[in-house]
């Protein structure tokens, strides 16, 4: 799967270090910084219900998970 994609941010965005998606850890990146995530082809069901797409940031030797809502 692993589509990449390029977007500039238009609010702050909350890194996860792991797919356990725990608050404990998390990192944010800026409104206005540009990135680039990869599609993991992964689904997580969030708190609320909602179903949210996996993105995956490489930074370093890291990787960080963002979840996308699903419209």
């Amino acid at each position: 799967m692993n589509r990449k994609l390029t977007m500039t941010l238009s609010e702050p965005v909350k890194l996860y270090a792991s797919l356990k998606f725990e608050e404990k850890g998390i990192t944010r990146l800026k409104a206005g910084e540009t990135v680039t995530f990869e599609e993991t082809g992964k689904a997580h069901v969030n708190s609320e219900g909602k179903e949210c797409k996996v993105l995956r940031l490489r930074k370093n030797t890291r990787n960080y998970y963002v979840l996308e809502e699903l419209n």
